[in-house]
């Protein structure tokens, strides 16, 4: 698969390794015995140290791996080996590969033949029975220790509300952190997260109420829920699970028959990264359309120090796949299952063409499930209007939706589209829109 220089760069971890990987590209001085064919790229580059890195990229499947000490993955030298790549492909010869490349390929072949055979064998009656003993035992103690955590949260709720919203400006970091730390004691990372918004708000800004309050009403809401939890519809239960912090397994997903599997060209439209400090993680957020279905996906993806993001699907490219979504009342999180082949990146068939439909399916959803607020959306004709110290999108019947504090390339969007009218791929969340990319002169382009 031919990648453009943008679609590599939105590979990098963050804009530190984009910025690096491009000054990597421009000095091709430092490169050494680079070559390339149908399975690899490789490349050794001279850092600081004594030996040269050992750079190579899968191209059939998107990996990366350097022999750097880096911790981020991509690294810049992996960044920067592709981009050169696609820069001067004539200093790759395709020539035999390098021992330590075709060795890489192998283990990666089979480790995924050997993790297809170990989903296809036969489980024993006996240690069949074990799993389910094992598995009914450790969601017994969890049961346990997320009551516990949602116990302390329904405390917490009532010192706010007996000392007011303002005594939430006065909190130290320290306080969050500790409050987050107990939660995640109590197996619920995703309530610990929720408190670490509420950290993370500047109290000085005009709307600090607002996004206070809403944190504190899907607290609250999150809080009943759970108390109430048996009385609640299946798929209900399951997504309120997961948004404490709940996690399913693939295998679990994919060896159910009620699991919802979609087959379709997944456009991919967006790549957004989120640092983690306090669990030492990095989420990355793919959000996809299907352009048969006409559905929206999102797959997720963890990253530790120790641990690197596999999904590597690039924005602009369009893999033809199966998905598998995640159990919910509003289905959109979801896995791939099987492999993946590369289809071309059309423009999609259905814009919302105003926010008055673009609300009615946001609330349609929210009907069904008082936990969603995340809506991808693609629209039709909207423009940005900065106005003090906002900006804003108009629809062409005049309505507007604020832009979300999160959004830091206004102006980008606003020199790309010339401050006309413009198609969006954006994110709608906590009442405010989130572009992620835009459609100006029949290119698709990331913000």
């Amino acid at each position: 698969m031919s990648l453009s220089e943008t679609q590599i760069l939105a590979l990098a971890p963050d804009s530190s390794s984009a910025k690096s990987g491009k000054d990597l590209a421009a000095s091709v001085a430092k490169w050494k015995n680079m070559g390339s064919n149908d399975l690899a790229i490789w490349g050794e580059c001279q850092g600081s140290g004594k030996d040269a890195y050992k750079t190579q990229i899968d191209v059939q499947n998107t990996a990366f791996k350097c022999s750097c000490p880096s911790r981020k993955f991509p690294c810049k030298h992996g960044i920067g080996l592709y981009l050169l790549f696609v820069r001067q492909q004539s200093l790759f010869s395709e020539q035999q590969t390098p021992e330590w490349v075709s060795e890489w390929i192998k283990k990666r072949n089979e480790k995924a033949s050997n993790t297809a055979t170990k989903e296809s064998e036969p489980v024993s009656a006996e240690k069949s029975e074990k799993q389910s003993k094992d598995k009914e035992k450790r969601a017994a103690q969890r049961t346990s220790k997320v009551a516990n955590g949602m116990a302390e949260v329904d405390l917490l709720l009532r010192d706010w509300v007996r000392a007011g919203l303002l005594s939430l400006q006065s909190k130290s970091p320290s306080y969050w952190q500790e409050k987050a730390a107990h939660l995640v004691d109590a197996q619920a990372n995703g309530v610990a997260n929720i408190l670490l918004a509420l950290r993370d708000i500047n109290y000085a800004a005009s709307d600090w109420q607002s996004q206070c309050l809403y944190h504190i009403n899907r607290l609250h809401l999150l809080s009943n829920a759970y108390r109430n939890i048996d009385h609640l519809p299946p798929l209900l239960q399951q997504d309120v699970r997961q948004i404490i912090g709940w996690t399913l397994k693939k295998e679990e997903i994919l060896s159910d028959d009620n699991t919802l599997q979609v087959t379709d060209t997944w456009l991919v439209a967006a790549k957004v990264m989120e640092e983690i400090p306090e669990q030492k993680l990095t989420v990355q957020y793919l959000w996809l359309y299907g352009q048969d279905s006409q559905k929206y996906a999102l797959l997720l993806d963890f990253a530790t120090p120790y641990s690197p993001i596999t999904n590597l699907f690039v924005p602009q490219t369009a893999p033809k796949m199966t998905l598998a979504f995640y159990p919910s009342i509003t289905p959109l999180r979801a896995l791939v299952n099987g492999n993946a082949e590369s289809e071309v990146f059309a423009k999609p068939t259905h814009f919302y063409e105003n926010f008055t439909d673009m609300g009615d399916y946001f609330s349609q959803q929210l009907q069904q499930n008082p936990f969603f607020d995340n809506a991808p959306f693609w629209l039709s004709q909207v423009c940005l209007v900065p106005h003090q110290d906002k900006w804003f999108l108009f629809d062409q019947n005049g309505l507007y939706i604020p832009i979300h504090s999160k959004f830091s390339a206004a102006y980008q969007l606003l020199a790309i589209s010339g401050a006309a009218p413009c198609n969006l791929f954006a994110l709608y969340y906590q009442q405010q829109l989130i572009p992620l990319g835009i459609w100006s002169d029949e290119q698709y382009l990331i913000l």
